[in-house]
C-alpha cells in the first residue's frame, strides 16, 4: 500500500514523484459525513449537505453546533498564529476555548478519525492541537473552501511497483518484513534497528 488522494498544492514533491515515474492520476472528491443515531447527521458541503436531514433546520442546538464549528476554526487560526504550547491536546484546547462538545463529537473527532483510521474517535482528544491544526490548515480544512483533489489512476501499486523497480535497478536491497524498533541520529547518519539488527543510514 502506498499514499493514494493528494492535492497538487501541497503535494509538490509527490506530484514530481508521479511525472518522474510516469504514472497517472485522475480528478477525484473528497466527502465527508456523519451520523450519529438519535443525535445527529449530516454531510460535509454547505449548505446542502449540513442540511441534508431538514430536521437540523429547526434545531437550536444544531444551530449553535454550526456556530461552533465557527468559533474552533477561529480559535485553531489563532494558535497556528501564535504557535503557542505544542504539548496541548485537542481536548484542552477545546475546553480552554470553551467550546461545544458537540464540535468534538459530532464534528472535529469524527474527522480526524476518518482521516487518520482511529477506531475510538473519542481518542482524538488525545492528539496535540498544534500539530493537528496544522494538518487541517495545510488542507484547507480549517475553511470552508475545499482544494482539488487528485488520485492514482490504478491505485498506489502503480507507482510502489515502479518504484522497487527502480532500486533494484540501482542494485537496493529492499526489506520486507522488517518492523523498525529504534531509530537513532547521530552526527554523520542515522542507525535504524530491526530484527535484532542495527544498520546504518545516510538519511531517514
Amino acid at each position: 500500500n502506498g499514499f493514494m488522494v493528494y492535492n497538487p498544492v501541497r503535494y509538490p514533491h509527490f506530484v514530481k514523484l508521479l511525472e518522474r515515474l510516469d504514472v497517472e492520476s485522475v480528478e477525484t472528491t473528497m466527502s465527508f459525513a456523519v451520523s450519529i443515531p438519535g443525535e445527529v447527521r449530516f454531510e460535509g458541503s454547505f449548505p446542502s449537505g449540513f442540511f441534508a436531514d431538514k430536521k437540523n433546520l429547526f434545531s437550536i442546538r444544531y444551530w449553535k453546533f454550526l456556530l461552533g464549528i465557527l468559533k474552533l476554526r477561529k480559535a485553531a487560526k489563532q494558535k497556528l498564529q501564535q504557535q503557542t504550547d505544542a504539548e496541548e491536546t485537542l481536548s484542552a484546547f477545546l475546553r480552554r476555548n470553551e467550546i461545544h462538545s458537540d464540535v468534538a463529537q459530532w464534528f472535529l473527532y469524527p474527522m480526524l478519525s476518518a482521516i487518520w483510521s482511529v477506531k475510538d474517535s473519542t481518542k482524538a482528544g488525545d492528539f496535540p492541537a498544534l500539530a493537528t491544526f496544522t494538518f487541517m490548515d495545510n488542507h484547507q480544512l480549517l475553511s470552508q473552501k475545499q482544494p482539488r483533489w487528485r488520485t492514482v489512476k490504478g491505485g498506489s501499486m502503480q507507482y510502489v511497483t515502479k518504484i522497487e523497480a527502480y532500486l533494484k535497478e540501482q542494485g537496493s536491497e529492499i526489506l520486507l518484513n522488517a518492523p523498525v524498533t529504534l531509530v537513532r541520529r547521530l552526527v554523520d547518519h542515522v542507525e535504524i534497528e530491526s530484527n535484532g539488527t542495527v544498520e546504518n543510514f545516510d538519511y531517514v
